[in-house]
């Protein structure tokens, strides 16, 4: 019982800290748009990073081949009640936020994920202390939580990168200036 508190103590933790300290931004996002025309006049993809190409993954096991496409269908139809846009409004907001990778299926499996997450991480305490009104108080709030969690993560980063683009944009006119007056 010692080890198992240990245990979530630690992840509680590293949760904690996961939240706080945020990794180190790339570079090669942001250097990119000044290293296309180098690439390109070299004979080089204009691309570092080659595109991914769909395939069909065959190395789970039978169990995942056969109950996975399901159970991702069930929280993908249930992820549109927590993320209620259009898809096209969905894929316009994950590119402005920057998540070019991330289908609007999976922002919405995602999104699920962490409401019911959220829901049971605050049901937990009013099971343990016996209390049904404390549960469902609690189960509610982290439902709230979870639900707006996800839309306020994008809605952020599109005002992140907004302003980040706001604030490239004197240094990108002093480059076309300096490639103007030099005639490159």
């Amino acid at each position: 019982m010692l080890l198992l508190a240990a245990c979530s103590a630690a992840l509680v933790l590293a949760g904690l800290a996961g939240l706080v300290v945020r990794p180190v931004p790339r570079l090669a996002p942001r250097l990119r748009p000044y290293t296309i025309v180098a690439r390109t006049s070299l004979g080089r993809s204009p691309d570092v990073v080659p595109g991914r190409v769909a395939t069909v993954d065959h190395t789970g096991g039978v169990l995942a081949r056969v109950f996975l496409p399901p159970l991702r269908a069930g929280a993908a139809r249930l992820g549109r009640v927590v993320e209620s846009h259009s898809d096209e409004s969905l894929r316009l907001k994950l590119r402005q936020g920057g998540y070019r990778d991330t289908t609007p299926e999976e922002h919405r499996i995602r999104a699920l994920a962490a409401t019911v997450g959220f829901a049971a991480a605050g049901v937990v305490p009013g099971v343990v202390l016996q209390s049904p009104l404390l549960t469902l108080a609690l189960g509610g709030c982290g439902l709230a939580f979870g639900a707006t969690r996800a839309k306020g993560r994008l809605d952020r980063a599109i005002a992140e990168r907004s302003e980040r683009v706001r604030l490239e944009l004197y240094t990108i006119n002093q480059l076309l200036a300096i490639h103007l007056r030099t005639g490159a």
